[in-house]
C-alpha cells in the first residue's frame, strides 16, 4: 500500500501597514540605514517565506495611497481593505491566496529576522490554530510573529466580536477556549521588556545606534 504523504503546506505573509499614525505619522517610509522601514520588513518577510508568498495589506482609503504606491511600485503584491477593521484584510488576502497559514507581521518592525520566521514556519502542525511568539512574549516587540491557520478565518466561531479585536486581528483568539496555540519562546532568553519596533521618530536613531553597535 502506498504511502500517504501530507500536501505541502503553504504560507501566506500578511505585512499590515498604514500611513496615518497617532505618534508617527508616515513611520513606514521613514528611512531607516538607507532603505525605508517598509522595504527593511517586506525584504526581510520575502527572504524568510519567498516574495512570491508576501502581500502588503493596507487600507483602501486615501491617506494609505503612499504605502500601496510605493509597495507595488517595489514590485510587491498589494491588497487595499477596511481602514478599522484590520481583520478583514487578512481574511480577504486568506479567501484570496487560498493560503493554508497566514503569517502576520506589522510594518512598524524593520529588524524582523527572516531566520525567526523560518524557525516559526517550522512548528506549524496540521492540529495547531496557531504558533505564536506573543503570548506570552519572550521576544522584543519588532520581534513578533503570529501564524494562523486559514481556519480561523473560515469559521465564524472564530470571528472577532468588537472593534478593539478587529483592529489588532489576534487578541480574542488568546482569550478563546478550545484554540490550539504553540508559543514559541526565545531560546536566548527572555527579551520582553526590548523595543525593536518604530513607534516614535526617536526610535529610528535608537535602533541604528543598536545595529551599529
Amino acid at each position: 500500500m502506498p504511502v500517504l504523504r501530507e500536501l505541502p503546506r503553504r504560507f501566506t505573509a500578511v505585512v499590515q501597514a498604514r500611513y496615518g499614525s497617532q505618534r508617527f505619522p508616515g513611520k513606514v517610509l521613514a528611512d531607516f540605514r538607507g532603505k525605508k522601514i517598509l522595504t527593511h520588513v517586506l525584504e526581510s518577510v520575502g527572504e524568510g517565506c519567498g516574495r512570491e508568498n508576501v502581500v502588503l495589506a493596507t487600507s483602501d482609503t486615501s491617506q494609505d495611497d503612499p504605502v500601496a504606491g510605493f509597495a507595488a511600485g517595489a514590485g510587491w503584491r498589494v491588497h487595499r481593505g477596511s481602514l478599522e477593521n484590520v481583520w478583514s484584510r487578512f481574511r480577504e488576502v486568506a479567501k484570496t491566496t487560498q493560503a493554508d497559514w497566514i503569517i502576520r507581521i506589522c510594518a512598524d518592525s524593520p529588524l524582523m529576522s527572516p531566520a525567526l520566521i523560518q524557525t516559526m514556519m517550522g512548528l506549524v502542525q496540521p492540529d495547531l490554530d496557531l504558533v505564536t511568539n506573543v503570548h506570552p512574549r519572550s521576544f522584543p516587540r519588532g520581534h513578533s510573529v503570529e501564524i494562523l491557520n486559514q481556519r480561523l478565518f473560515r469559521e465564524e466561531k472564530y470571528f472577532p466580536q468588537t472593534d478593539g479585536d478587529r483592529e489588532h486581528v489576534t487578541p480574542q483568539l488568546y482569550r478563546m477556549a478550545g484554540v490550539r496555540i504553540l508559543n514559541h519562546l526565545n531560546p536566548t532568553g527572555d527579551q520582553s521588556p526590548l523595543a525593536w519596533s518604530v513607534e516614535e521618530p526617536g526610535d529610528i536613531g535608537r535602533l541604528e545606534k543598536l545595529c551599529d553597535g
